[in-house]
């Protein structure tokens, strides 16, 4: 089940995660502002219908401005 590509954000840039934590997911975090985890081979094995790299969200950009609400 090992891909030969490396882990993509939503943009298309290759992410750098962290050093996995004492249950073995890593965090990452793309310049673009997407975060998410990398979930371990042994956990993607058992659940197949899972994806690798999992996006959580997206922090808005200091250089994005707010949307007005009126």
């Amino acid at each position: 089940m090992q891909d030969t590509e490396p882990d993509r954000c939503p943009t298309g840039e290759k992410i750098r995660p962290d050093p996995p934590g004492p249950d073995a997911i890593a965090t990452w975090r793309c310049p673009c502002g997407y975060f998410g985890y990398v979930l371990p081979e042994d956990y993607l094995k058992a659940h197949p219908e899972e994806v690798r790299v999992q996006v959580c969200g997206r922090k808005r950009l200091s250089s994005v401005p707010a949307p007005v609400v009126a």
